[in-house]
């Protein structure tokens, strides 16, 4: 999609203008205008989409096209919070965090199994 700055309005395909003059072999000019006002002023325009839904969004929507999607998106951004957290938490996790730890104040290159095993825990 793109965007004219001189008249403000969104096309989906400029309009082609080639100069040159092919008979004496020269290599052609292409630019690209404009379709309502014939301005070269012009600029690629990606539009961005609804981070819940995932459809497009108009110029003055930002993030959530709507207050159902915005409800929804707060609702899946704390489930992955937690879901991160429990995860953070887990055993497992705790114990390589303690690894590495170890590892950088005994200037060591433990495993995982060799520490657990060693009783280093």
């Amino acid at each position: 999609m793109y965007h004219c700055t001189d008249c403000g309005s969104y096309f989906e395909k400029p309009l082609k203008f080639r100069e040159g003059d092919y008979a004496f072999g020269e290599l052609c000019e292409t630019t690209y205008l404009c379709p309502k006002c014939k301005s070269s002023y012009i600029k690629n325009f990606e539009p961005e989409y609804c981070h819940c839904c995932g459809r497009k969004l108009t110029r003055h929507q930002h993030i959530y096209c709507s207050r159902a999607c915005l409800k929804n998106g707060e609702i899946m951004y704390s489930n992955q919070r937690q879901r991160a957290e429990k995860l953070r938490n887990s055993p497992i996790y705790v114990i390589v965090r303690q690894l590495k730890e170890y590892n950088e104040k005994h200037k060591t290159n433990l495993t995982y199994g060799q520490f657990a095993a060693g009783g280093y825990v």
